[in-house]
C-alpha cells in the first residue's frame, strides 16, 4: 500500500517554466526561502525590548550544569535508540535509524560523550542544522505552482536523538515552574486532542442545559512554525527563567539553520532559514507552545489550544452577546499577534 514517489510536473518559476528535476528543486527552494522569513510587520517597542534581553554572552559552566551532564548515561541513549523507527527517512548525513540500532557499545559510549559535550559548551553542531525538504502537493491544488507544495523536512537522525535530551531538560523546567498555560494541550503528558474535545463538548452541553447558544471561532495560524520570530522566542525563554546554559544551547539550535530541496536524485543549493523553528524537530512543538503561551484570555470566553490550533468559545442566551464576546476576544488577539 506504499505510495509511489510523486511525479512533479513543470513548475512556474520567476524565469519561466522549470522542466528538469534540478531546476524544479531550485524553484521550490526559492519559494520556500520566502516562506521561511518574518512577516512584514513591525512593533518598535517590542523589538527594542527583545533586542535588549537577547544580547547576552555565553554563560559559564555551573555546578547545576555539571550535574545535568552526569545525568545523561549510555543506558538512556540506548533506550532512545531502541524506540527508533527504522522506516523513518534519513537526513543530509545519510545516517539512518537502522544504523543507529546496530551501533557497537563502544560507539554508544562515544556518542554519549558527544551529547555531554554539546551541553557542556552550549553549542549545537552546524552539520545537524541543514534539513532535506521533500515537496508534496497539497490536495486539490495547482501542481505547476511551487507554493502549492507542503514540505516534509528530513532532519539528521543524530540531531533528533540529541534533541530528546534537550527536550527532557526543557520539559523538566516547564513542569517544575508550571509555565505552560492550562489551556494548552499540545504535546503534554496525559493531555491529548481527545481531552481538549471533551472540554469543548462539556462547555457546549452545559450551555444547552441553561438554554444558552454557543458560538466558536477556530483560528488557523498561517505558516505557524515557519514564521516564528526566533529572537522573540529566545526572549520568551529568558523571561520564563530558563537556565542560561539551556537558553544558549537552544539559541545555537535555532539560529543559522538551512534547508535544501530534494526532487528525485537532485538536491538544490542550501538556503538560509531567516525565521521559523524546524519542522519535524523533537523540540519544535514545545517551543511553539512557549512562543504563544501568553495568548490573551477573557472571562467571557473559553480558550482551547493544541500547539498552533486554537479555538475560542462563548455562550449566552442572546446570540448577539455571544458574538460580542467573541469579537472582543479577537480584538485582543489582533493586538497581541502584532506584538
Amino acid at each position: 500500500m506504499r505510495k509511489k514517489a510523486q511525479k512533479i510536473p513543470a513548475l512556474q518559476g520567476e524565469n519561466g517554466f522549470a522542466y528538469s528535476d534540478s531546476i524544479k528543486a531550485e524553484t521550490i527552494a526559492l519559494s520556500l526561502e520566502k516562506q521561511f522569513s518574518l512577516n512584514d510587520l513591525s512593533h518598535r517597542e517590542t523589538e527594542n525590548e527583545v533586542k535588549k534581553s537577547t544580547e547576552f554572552s555565553s554563560p559559564p559552566l555551573t555546578n547545576n550544569n555539571i550535574y545535568n551532564l552526569k545525568c545523561i548515561q549510555p543506558f538512556e541513549v540506548i533506550k532512545v535508540i531502541t524506540n527508533l523507527n527504522i522506516k523513518k527517512a534519513y537526513g543530509f548525513d545519510c545516517i539512518n535509524n537502522k544504523m543507529l540500532k546496530n551501533l557497537p557499545c563502544t560507539m554508544i559510549f562515544e556518542f554519549t560523550e558527544i551529547i555531554k559535550n554539546i551541553f557542556k559548551v552550549n553549542y549545537f553542531p552546524k552539520a545537524w542544522k541543514t534539513a532535506i525538504v521533500v515537496p508534496s502537493l497539497k490536495h486539490g491544488k495547482d501542481p505547476t505552482l511551487p507554493e502549492n507544495y507542503r514540505t516534509i523536512s528530513l532532519l539528521s537522525t543524530l540531531s533528533k536523538l540529541t534533541e530528546n535530551f534537550i527536550l527532557d531538560k526543557l520539559n523538566e523546567h516547564l513542569a517544575e515552574n508550571k509555565i505552560l498555560c492550562p489551556e494548552q494541550f499540545g504535546f503534554r503528558k496525559s493531555l491529548t486532542t481527545t481531552h481538549q474535545l471533551l472540554r469543548v463538548v462539556e462547555y457546549i452541553t452545559s450551555g444547552f442545559e441553561k438554554g444558552e447558544c454557543t458560538g466558536a471561532v477556530i483560528l488557523d495560524v498561517q505558516k505557524a512554525f515557519d514564521r516564528v520570530w526566533i529572537q522573540g522566542l529566545i526572549h520568551k525563554l529568558i523571561r520564563y527563567r530558563t537556565p542560561p546554559h539551556l537558553v544558549q544551547l537552544l539559541k545555537y539550535y535555532l539560529e543559522a539553520r538551512k534547508f535544501a530541496v530534494k526532487i528525485g536524485n537532485n538536491i538544490s543549493e542550501a538556503k538560509i532559514m531567516r525565521a521559523g523553528i524546524p519542522q519535524g524537530g523533537k523540540i519544535s512543538p514545545v517551543l511553539y507552545s512557549l512562543y504563544v503561551n501568553k495568548i490573551p484570555k477573557t472571562h467571557k470566553t473559553l480558550l482551547g489550544m493544541y500547539a498552533d490550533d486554537t479555538a475560542i468559545l462563548a455562550k449566552n442566551k442572546n446570540h448577539k452577546y455571544t458574538a460580542a464576546a467573541l469579537n472582543q476576544h479577537l480584538a485582543k488577539l489582533d493586538d497581541w499577534f502584532l506584538k
